[in-house]
């Protein structure tokens, strides 16, 4: 019966482990893509500035470098929209957890208040019959002596 309550405890927290955990990977990857690009956009201008022999490339890198941060500002707009995706998903999984765990506790706390119930009623019914059974004894005891004085 413990380790029954125990695994029923256990399993929720379980699977929010594993859901974070999951979570945190997926956030993790996406940090790692979005470094590589900013990397790659980097060494690109770098390599870009080292090219840079007269005016005009000057200007066509000037405005590689507009496009370039409007790259930037797209792809930290789409990682921030992927972001609000997973933390709305991971938010609706662990209230689902949390949800179920609250839903199991009603259940099995209906089931003690019933089992208590049937219980409490089953020790007013041994205690009636005890103190019926009592009062008969006493009742025996109090006879018994009348008869030996007699």
């Amino acid at each position: 019966m413990m380790f029954e309550n125990l695994k029923k405890t256990a399993e929720p927290v379980s699977r929010f482990n594993k859901l974070t955990m999951s979570t945190v990977s997926k956030v993790g990857e996406m940090q790692m893509e979005a470094l590589r690009d900013f990397m790659s956009m980097a060494g690109q201008q770098a390599k870009a500035a080292t090219q840079i022999r007269d005016y005009e490339d000057f200007q066509k890198y000037l405005s590689d470098q507009a496009e370039m941060f409007n790259n930037i500002v797209e792809k930290a707009s789409e990682n921030m929209n992927e972001l609000s995706r997973m933390a709305d998903e991971f938010r609706e999984e662990a209230s689902e957890v949390f949800h179920e765990e609250d839903e199991g506790q009603k259940t099995s706390q209906g089931k003690k208040t019933s089992q208590g119930q049937k219980a409490s009623q089953g020790s007013s019914a041994s205690a009636s019959k005890s103190s019926s059974t009592s009062s008969k004894s006493q009742a025996g005891k109090t006879k018994t002596p009348e008869k030996s004085s007699q």
